[in-house]
């Protein structure tokens, strides 16, 4: 047996993994197909730290791991990762014969190992079988690390068409804080390729035994991945959760958000634009987008709203979108939801800003905001 604290770490991670992975697919609270690929994609994680656990702490010999235990997830894991973007971008979208196909590699290589198995199991290994296993391998390690790479570019091209291409419109619908987990979800993933190269390389050319280090790197981080996705990926899911329930109860709002008191048409026209439009609750409105809308010069416009409003574009969305948080934080429904998903769907575009907008003309962040109502509240009540 070989105990230590690498293979401790590998254990814990993948017994968190085969934990979340199960009340994902066993609750009905994460019933949504996005977070059944998350899952899926946590248990091949699991999987292959758990398996690899196994051969590292000499619980199995290599014959009893190659012949018993493992699968080769490597050409898996990344497939159901597009999968699971795939599905968290277009949720109604399924998945095509065309991109099914990117299966095919695992489904070669798990026959091939099966093969194996079967021949181990009834006396029919030969040596030039064996031999042949022991290539096949390298030839697996080496071909899920560029297929991986591949299909991780192909992510990151996906998300980039999402957010600067196709539905740049529609993107409230998908906030920032939403791509930019996944973005960088990805780059992670990347990372991971290039140190998975580093140890693929080493264990080829300078032994496994130079290479063990790399690998328990590798092992380790993926460990600490499935906290990260499980984690993450599930807040991202309660986030977005919340910002539907909240954006219906914006849509059926009928109570202008802010006054049209007496200014010029333009002025006016914009105020209707955000009461009834809620132009403000888009995180990508922009003063020339506005300013074509009411087919006026930019420049203008903005000397328009600054003479009249007597603040420039930014600050008076801005003011616009606390107004919004604080009729949702105020709201008793909401009382429960987190302030991300509540500035997000007032219309910021990161925690970050909304917090530090909402201090500007309030002068309290949104927690000390909430915390005040409540108190007020408690007050009354006595």
């Amino acid at each position: 047996m070989n105990f230590n604290l690498y293979n401790s770490l590998m254990l814990v991670g993948a017994v968190q993994g085969l934990i979340f992975a199960s009340i994902v697919f066993l609750s009905k609270k994460y019933r949504k197909r996005s977070n059944y690929f998350l899952a899926a994609l946590i248990l091949c994680v699991a999987l292959n730290v758990l398996q690899y656990y196994l051969l590292k702490t000499k619980i199995l010999t290599a014959q009893e791991f190659f012949g018993i235990f493992y699968i080769p997830f490597s050409t898996l894991t990344i497939v159901i990762y597009y999968f699971y973007v795939l599905i968290f971008l277009y949720p109604e979208r399924k998945i095509s014969s065309k991109e099914k196909w990117l299966l095919l590699p695992f489904c070669i290589f798990f026959l091939l190992t099966l093969f194996y198995k079967i021949c181990l199991h009834t006396g029919n290994l030969t040596e030039r079988i064996n031999q042949f296993f022991a290539k096949l391998i390298h030839i697996h390690e080496i071909f899920g690390c560029l297929f991986s790479l591949v299909l991780l570019l192909m992510i990151m091209r996906l998300l980039r068409r999402k957010y600067l291409v196709n539905d740049r419109e529609s993107f409230s619908e998908f906030p920032l804080n939403q791509y930019l987990w996944l973005r960088i979800n990805t780059i992670i993933y990347i990372l991971f390729c290039v140190l998975w190269a580093v140890s693929i390389y080493i264990n080829l050319f300078y032994g496994e035994n130079e290479a063990d280090f790399f690998y328990y790197f590798f092992w380790i981080l993926s460990s600490f991945s499935i906290y990260w996705l499980g984690h993450l990926g599930i807040y991202s899911f309660g986030v977005a959760k919340e910002q539907d329930s909240i954006r219906k109860f914006s849509m059926q709002k009928t109570n202008p958000i802010v006054k049209e008191v007496k200014q010029s048409e333009h002025i006016k026209t914009l105020q209707q634009m955000i009461n009834r439009d809620k132009i403000h609750l888009d995180n990508n409105i922009t003063l020339e987008s506005v300013a074509e809308k009411l087919n006026l010069n930019k420049s203008y416009l903005s000397r328009l709203i600054n003479s009249e409003l007597k603040m420039n574009f930014s600050d008076y969305l801005n003011s616009v979108r606390v107004e919004e948080a604080k009729s949702y934080i105020s709201n008793p429904e909401f009382s429960n939801y987190t302030l991300v998903a509540i500035g997000l769907e007032a219309g910021f575009n990161s925690k970050s800003t909304f917090n530090n907008a909402f201090k500007k003309f309030t002068g309290l962040t949104p927690s000390e905001y909430r915390k005040s109502l409540a108190q007020n509240i408690s007050v009354s009540q006595e």
